[in-house]
């Protein structure tokens, strides 16, 4: 019985004022048992850069909206397997998938010239779901993303769906 809770990470934007507005970073993080990963929603940003995030995110893994210029993302990955591989807890990857194969991973609005590579999710209803945002529609360039056992891949504004996008990982 998880109990919601705010983001892990919140990118704030240009509310919070101008040292906020550019160039923020997550890099190299795990997370065992989150319930949602990186928000970056509130106020327009610029510039981010997330990279190498990994970990077992219950509701969302990201849901970013509200960013104009170039940002990077990169080698995301949502899985069960970090919370059921952590040894100091005692999870089944049913109990997980239970919740995750009601949920999206990825959501995406308002993203300019955004560059998504090497993304990576599993077990979840929605890999990738694109949403209307404040100012533009989705534009970014999306590259070897991994939907591993969803519902539906890919799921846009335009109600266009792919469904059972399954992709195997190797190695």
């Amino acid at each position: 019985n998880p109990k919601p809770y705010p983001y892990t990470f919140n990118i704030p934007g240009g509310g919070a004022g101008p040292a906020y507005y550019m160039l923020s970073s997550i890099v190299d993080v795990t997370i065992i048992n989150g319930y949602r990963g990186i928000s970056a929603m509130t106020e327009t940003n610029e510039q981010m850069n997330i990279s190498g995030v990994r970990g077992t995110f219950l509701y969302s893994a990201m849901f970013l909206d509200n960013s104009a210029d170039a940002s990077s993302i990169e080698y995301v990955d949502a899985s069960p397997k970090y919370w059921v591989n952590c040894p100091y807890d005692e999870v089944t990857r049913s109990q997980i998938t239970k919740i995750t194969s009601q949920n999206t991973a990825f959501t995406f609005g308002t993203l300019e010239w955004v560059a998504m590579r090497h993304l990576s999710c599993e077990n979840y209803r929605v890999g990738v779901n694109t949403v209307e945002g404040p100012r533009v529609q989705f534009g970014g360039m999306l590259y070897n993303f991994n939907l591993i056992d969803c519902d539906y891949g890919i799921v846009g504004d335009l109600n266009v769906v792919i469904p059972k996008m399954i992709k195997a990982i190797k190695g």
